[in-house]
């Protein structure tokens, strides 16, 4: 993350979930940086396809109660809308906002889809591509794809 963003002074990189240790949930995580953020809530960034399954994770209540939630719709968007991917859990706790663009949770936080004109490609086809010695740039930050690149983890063997 810090090859990702080191040239972009708006971004951080916070190691709290690897100085932790051990298996990391996002409610955990939330709740460590509730007392730095506080009173002001995270913005927390998801995926539609992930957001949808929320109601596997650890505590999905809470993290509507501790964050603002900002779904990615990444193309090809999946054939839904907001009030359909809610978590089956805080279905009864969220109110969709008429024309389906937004929700607002009880607890005061805020669900916003948040459309994006990003690239069709996955972890899956990078990894895909670095293992057939295909092209990653402009793919990857290019920090990242260099030192990708250089670890030789996608190398042919």
């Amino acid at each position: 993350m810090r090859l990702a963003t080191r040239d972009n002074p708006r971004f951080g990189v916070d190691a709290i979930e690897v100085e932790r240790g051990g298996r990391s949930y996002s409610i955990d995580t939330l709740r460590a940086l509730a007392p730095r953020l506080g009173p002001e809530r995270p913005v927390f960034l998801i995926g539609h396809d992930a957001f949808a399954l929320m109601d596997t994770w650890r505590e999905p209540e809470a993290i509507f109660a501790l964050a603002h939630l900002a779904v990615v719709v990444r193309p090809p968007a999946l054939a839904g809308s907001l009030a359909s991917w809610l978590p089956k859990r805080v279905r009864d706790d969220v109110e969709v906002e008429p024309g389906g663009a937004g929700a607002r949770h009880r607890s005061g936080s805020w669900v916003r889809l948040l459309e994006i004109a990003g690239l069709e490609v996955s972890a899956s086809d990078l990894r895909a591509r670095l293992r057939s010695g295909s092209s990653v740039r402009y793919l990857l930050p290019e920090g990242v794809r260099q030192a990708v690149l250089d670890s030789g983890v996608f190398r042919r063997t």
